[in-house]
């Protein structure tokens, strides 16, 4: 009984590893935002001079921890972000 139990949860464990899979994935590291992102500047604000390379409602940017994408709140005069980054349609 040990031994079909044994068996049983591997099972389990190596059909659950092949069912977990990426479903979407984008890379940022030639620097750009993936051409079929939207992006909405809905606010029209400008980021304070500590932050200009957030040009855009979304850019992509190289942080410490790697390349992705980054907003900002911080404006000159300081108020309320309303920006956007929308995919397109993913097939699941």
């Amino acid at each position: 009984m040990k031994r079909k139990l044994l068996f049983s949860a591997l099972g389990l464990i190596s059909a659950s590893a092949l069912l977990a899979q990426d479903i979407v994935s984008y890379d940022f590291e030639d620097g750009q935002m993936p051409a079929n992102f939207i992006m909405h500047d809905e606010d029209g604000r400008a980021a304070d001079a500590n932050v200009n390379f957030v040009n855009d409602a979304w850019v992509a940017y190289e942080l410490a921890a790697g390349k992705g994408a980054v907003s900002t709140s911080w404006y000159n005069p300081p108020g309320t972000s309303d920006d956007w980054m929308v995919i397109s349609n993913i097939d699941l």
